[in-house]
């Protein structure tokens, strides 16, 4: 993330998870895949992750931000409260989406 950013992160976190949808892929599961907060950023990976079985381990905000200040990771720097925050819940509506999709 130091020298190519976030974009790029993204890039190579989706194209790992996409891998571990394919049959021919040395990294195929059939267990559980944990992933980062920011995994539904993408269109592709939240397509990909709606045909999964999901398990949310969701928090409150008030609990995360504890944690953050504690102990912040990568995401956090540069950014103001009111920033992650939006940030949060922005990536909530996201995982809701997927949690509770709309079939029609």
């Amino acid at each position: 993330m130091d020298t190519q950013g976030w974009d790029a992160f993204r890039t190579i976190e989706s194209e790992i998870l996409l891998e571990l949808g394919t049959i021919q892929s040395p990294l195929s599961l059939s267990g559980f895949v944990a992933c980062g907060g920011g995994i539904v950023e993408l269109a592709a990976n939240r397509e990909y992750l709606a045909r999964q079985r999901l398990l949310w381990l969701h928090q409150s905000w008030e609990l995360l931000w504890s944690r953050l200040q504690m102990n912040p990771s990568a995401i956090c720097f540069g950014k103001s409260e009111s920033e992650l925050k939006a940030l949060y819940k922005h990536r909530n509506r996201l995982y809701k989406e997927l949690m509770n999709p709309c079939k029609t």
